[in-house]
């Protein structure tokens, strides 16, 4: 008997409920799934030209949820990646269709002087802390 084995059979004798497999979930079931841990009911919004293509997987789930997860704990949230991979798209789905928020982008370089990060930043802070 493998290790693996073992600890399965250490979680049935002691009455642990098994864990979901969400791999098994399709788009629908998974943005259904968002919709009820979050609480909010699902409503067929017009999704804009830009996100009409956007695909809902399994990692994109997770991923929006660990996003809402630091943002409840006020953490801040910083995504990283390879240009084109998706950052983008994830929040602004998360956001616009999910949470029907508007979303503003942000983008910093690495050239980017202390002022304009400032200038940039401060009217966004505002105009959250003021609704």
């Amino acid at each position: 008997m493998c290790i693996r084995d073992r600890t399965y059979d250490d979680i049935q004798k002691n009455n642990f409920p098994r864990m979901t497999d969400y791999s098994s979930y399709n788009s629908s079931q998974l943005k259904e799934l968002l919709y009820d841990i979050l609480g909010r009911k699902q409503v067929n919004k017009v999704i804009p030209d830009r996100l009409r293509n956007y695909v809902f997987t399994l990692d994109n789930f997770l991923k929006m949820l660990l996003i809402l997860m630091r943002i409840r704990a006020n953490i801040p949230v910083v995504l990283m990646g390879e240009t084109g991979c998706g950052k983008t798209c994830l929040v602004e789905y998360l956001s616009d269709i999910i949470l029907e928020q508007e979303c503003r982008i942000f983008n910093i370089h690495a050239g980017m002087t202390y002022q304009e990060f400032r200038s940039k930043l401060l009217p966004i802070i505002e105009d959250a802390n003021t609704k």
